[in-house]
């Protein structure tokens, strides 16, 4: 009997750890679909070169790393799935309860525990806790649409006059160098 409590316990909580999971990477893929939006507008309109292989990395590794510490900051406990499920499967805190009251000698607590282990054995509760994305991959999907597109479409403007100066100097670099060659063949 406790091994399909601990069972059913177990998997719920893996199913919730994953929904969180997923929660969670949507939440930063739309986050970070906001910053991209900026980084390509920026790059665009003021001619500055931001996006290279170097910052494209250290944004999949800060998307990556801020998924993580989300997921493991509200990573379920037990009683809180054990809540959930009582929640979930109308089980009036069956299963919170047992938890509680494990480690107690009391024969009402006993009683209780052993109550809501043989519920479990009956239960299939995988249907209550299904894995899907949240609406965030909406946003995170729709947004990043518009990322490519900036990227893709946008034409390349100098608002601040860098683009002109970047060019200038690239010319005086071009005649230095036409001038030495110059140079060496007299």
């Amino acid at each position: 009997m406790l091994k399909a409590f601990e069972k059913k316990l177990r998997g719920i909580r893996i199913r919730c750890s994953f929904n969180l999971l997923l929660e969670q990477l949507g939440r930063v893929f739309a986050a970070a679909s906001v910053i991209g939006i900026l980084t390509v507008l920026t790059e665009r309109l003021l001619a500055l070169s931001i996006i290279n292989s170097w910052t494209l990395w250290s944004f999949l590794a800060l998307i990556i790393a801020s998924t993580l510490l989300f997921w493991l900051l509200y990573h379920p406990s037990r009683m809180q799935v054990a809540l959930l499920l009582d929640e979930r499967l109308k089980l009036k805190e069956r299963f919170s309860t047992t938890l509680a009251m494990a480690e107690s000698k009391d024969p009402f607590a006993l009683a209780a525990c052993r109550e809501a282990r043989q519920t479990a054995q009956h239960l299939t509760p995988k249907g209550y806790f299904p894995i899907k994305p949240t609406r965030f991959w909406l946003y995170a999907t729709s947004t990043w649409f518009i990322v490519v597109i900036l990227f893709l479409f946008m034409p390349q403007k100098d608002l601040l006059g860098f683009l002109k100066k970047k060019q200038e100097q690239q010319e005086q670099a071009r005649q230095v160098q036409l001038a030495q060659k110059d140079i060496k063949r007299y």
